[in-house]
């Protein structure tokens, strides 16, 4: 009975290990088609998504060229105003933030200044 099940097993994870490889296979050709980059490629290589393409080209056209050590700061009215989103927070901006981020451009959702 034991001796049964350790082959079950055996024979099993080399099926499980097939089914791994084509997922990885899968996942790396998807990736590909993408744009993607696989880990060990060029990883100073910054890849622009679809969902956040047209935030980036909306603060490319109010500051000019997004360049790594860049630093954009603004409320949430201006980031609204630029950037539209259904949910009204500043973490509604949390995806084009972490995009920045990996373009080496820090950016942050400021509150206005009191009077």
């Amino acid at each position: 009975m034991i001796l049964k099940s350790l082959l079950q097993r055996a024979f099993s994870s080399d099926a499980h290990a097939e089914n791994v490889e084509e997922r990885q296979l899968k996942e790396l050709r998807d990736n590909a088609e993408s744009g993607i980059a696989a880990s060990g490629e060029n990883e100073n290589a910054v890849v622009t998504t679809s969902a956040y393409s047209s935030d980036l080209e909306a603060l490319t056209a109010r500051y000019g060229e997004l360049k790594p050590g860049m630093s954009i700061e603004m409320t949430l009215h201006e980031a609204l105003a630029l950037m539209p989103r259904t949910r009204h927070k500043a973490d509604a901006y949390k995806g084009v933030k972490s995009q920045l981020n990996r373009m080496g451009v820090m950016f942050s959702i400021v509150n206005p200044p009191q009077k």
